[in-house]
Formats: structure tokens, C-alpha cells, sequence
């Protein structure tokens, strides 16, 4: 895919996606639909979840940025600077959930390998960098998303992506 950066600065680029609700029958299955259009089928739904996303990476024009980090997408994890990185480097984030900071855990994965790193209760986390592309995700899970024969939760993933040298 191909931008045209009109001006040298820091550019954000996110992208939100929705999979579904799925609803969990017995046995742990999931299946794609509506609390109340699987139960139609005869099904006993466990719970229904609304599954959704947001993948977030920054692209640097010219030889400065101006602007701020955050995109303000529903989960997030806003880094502390965007730079040319090295392998090695270490990196501070911090996980948001509607603007507030929030505690969870961070993987990264990377070069085929995957770790995971708590925050603090602040949603802070401290990531080193490996060579390659780095994905940094997290995942919430909204209680308060209820809705009556829709869904009784929502999943929410959220990843970053930074490239290290």
C-alpha cells in the first residue's frame, strides 16, 4: 500500500476491524452469530462475545516529526517515541483503554519468537527491541459492552508495529 506524504513529520497509520460476535455452545465451541440467532437453533450459549481490533504502525517523512503518538483509537498502546530504532533498544509503552491508562500484558512478537510483559498499574511496560518487525499487541475485554441478545462481552485486540534495525 502507498501514501502520499504531502509534508516531512510523523504520520499515523491505523486501521480498525470487526470480526464478528461468536457465541459459545456447549463443548466450547464457538460459532459465528448472535446470541440470540445461534440460542435460535437450539443451541445453550455459554456467552456471546463482539470481537474487534485496531493495528496501528507510524511512518517518519523527512528528518523530523511533529505531532502526538497517540491516535486515539478505542485500546491502544502509545510509545514513548517514534525513531529510527535499533536492535537492542528498549522502548517504554503505555496501554490505553478510552484514554485512560489501563493494566494488562503486552507480547511482542517478533523473528518467530514471542514474549510477554506486564504493565504496571498505570498501563507502563518497558519492551526491548529485537532486529526486525516488531508486533506489539494487547488484548481487553470490555464487560461493560452488554447487549441484550447480541453479546455479553467485547474482545478487544490492539497492536503496534516498529521496525528495529
Amino acid at each position: 500500500m502507498k501514501f502520499n506524504a504531502e509534508k516531512d513529520g510523523l504520520y499515523v497509520i491505523a486501521v480498525e476491524y470487526g470480526r464478528g460476535i461468536y457465541s459459545v455452545i456447549e463443548g466450547n465451541k464457538w460459532m459465528f452469530g448472535e446470541k440470540d440467532y445461534i440460542a435460535g437453533f437450539g443451541y445453550a450459549i455459554k456467552e456471546s462475545r463482539w470481537i474487534c481490533g485496531f493495528a496501528k504502525t507510524y511512518a517518519i517523512v523527512g528528518n523530523h516529526y511533529d505531532g502526538k503518538l497517540a491516535a486515539g483509537l478505542e485500546l491502544e498502546i502509545v510509545p514513548e517515541a517514534i525513531r529510527d530504532f535499533r536492535s537492542g533498544e528498549k522502548l517504554k509503552v503505555q496501554l490505553f483503554f478510552r484514554g485512560n491508562p489501563v493494566k494488562g500484558e503486552i507480547n511482542v512478537r517478533v523473528n518467530g519468537k514471542h514474549s510477554v510483559i506486564k504493565t504496571d498499574n498505570n498501563g507502563f511496560s518497558e519492551i526491548e527491541l529485537a532486529k526486525g518487525v516488531n508486533v506489539i499487541s494487547a488484548r481487553y475485554v470490555d464487560d461493560m459492552a452488554k447487549i441484550a441478545g447480541i453479546c455479553d462481552r467485547r474482545n478487544i485486540t490492539t497492536t503496534l508495529t516498529i521496525v528495529a534495525e
